[in-house]
């Protein structure tokens, strides 16, 4: 199993879980006033995210991979069938949604054309909106190999589609990699880090980074309740606690934790009626977890 793609599906869940992508530059949700709609307003965003996993993240003797995914959505129902509160801990933002029933979000694929990835002023990577049942939108393009390291100059610019318009040259600066040194997980594995103890929180250390942000995230559901923890850090802290109260409350069992830290460079800007965040990520681990009594 790739995590490139477990990342991806956990980010769509927090976003979803968060109402908008939690960033640190902006606090606001991730998605800009498109016009009223009936009874309410549509909400538009768009997110692009370049991640590079080491060699053996994705088990012992595991190459180097590299993932850009990207989506573009219109949100267009008012209620998204939970009850969400979101407060900061810590300078962690922790989000927890009960199922309340009710429609489904109803989302809308957006058209930006092609996107290019260059890595020090060199293309590198171009990914196509794709037309058609069951494919339209952006597919993961992803490769074994080294795309970039860090300090490495990523931009990005689109070709402009049938919704948003085209952009040129927006780029950040590659975070430097960072190396866990807590918990004690093991690469590739279904159970790959210990249980997290919520009385006690969750202590990470790591060492390395420099450019960039290190961020620890948490994402458990259950049946009826989703949690989503995020908290950002400076590389130079090389240890810090996660809230994790939360994850005693509320569904007695859950079904999925997952646990993410990486190091992060991110870019928020508008685009037309749309705000676009661009992050370049240095996956440290990916990895599902339990919770302990």
């Amino acid at each position: 199993m790739r995590w490139a793609g477990g990342i991806g599906a956990i980010y769509a869940l927090m976003a979803l879980a968060c109402g908008g992508k939690w960033t640190e530059q902006t606090n606001v949700d991730a998605g800009a006033s498109a016009g009223a709609g009936s009874g309410g307003s549509n909400s538009v965003s768009s997110t692009i995210v370049v991640s590079q996993i080491p060699v053996g993240l994705n088990g012992v003797g595991a190459p180097p991979y590299f993932s850009v995914r990207a989506s573009s959505q219109q949100s267009l129902a008012q209620h998204d069938g939970s009850d969400c509160m979101t407060t900061p801990s810590d300078g962690c933002t922790v989000t927890v949604c009960q199922s309340v029933g009710g429609p489904a979000k109803s989302l809308s694929f957006l058209d930006d054309g092609t996107l290019h990835v260059a890595v020090n002023g060199a293309e590198q990577v171009a990914v196509p909106y794709r037309h058609g049942p069951g494919a339209t939108g952006y597919s993961i393009t992803s490769g074994t190999t080294v795309l970039f390291v860090g300090r490495d100059r990523i931009a990005l610019h689109s070709d402009g589609g049938a919704d948003l318009p085209a952009f040129q040259d927006v780029s950040v600066i590659a975070p430097d990699a960072i190396t866990l040194t807590a918990p004690a997980c093991s690469p590739g594995q279904s159970q790959g880090c210990p249980p997290i103890l919520p009385a006690h929180g969750l202590p990470i250390a790591w060492s390395g980074g420099g450019v960039g942000q290190v961020l620890a995230s948490i994402y458990a559901a259950g049946s009826e309740q989703t949690v989503a923890i995020a908290c950002a850090f400076a590389p130079t802290l090389r240890a810090a606690t996660l809230p994790t109260d939360a994850l005693s409350e509320g569904s007695p069992s859950w079904t999925q934790i997952t646990l993410s830290i990486e190091s992060l460079s991110e870019q928020v800007f508008q685009l037309g009626q749309a705000q676009v965040t661009f992050d370049v990520e240095q996956l440290a681990l990916v990895s599902s977890t339990s919770v302990g009594r």
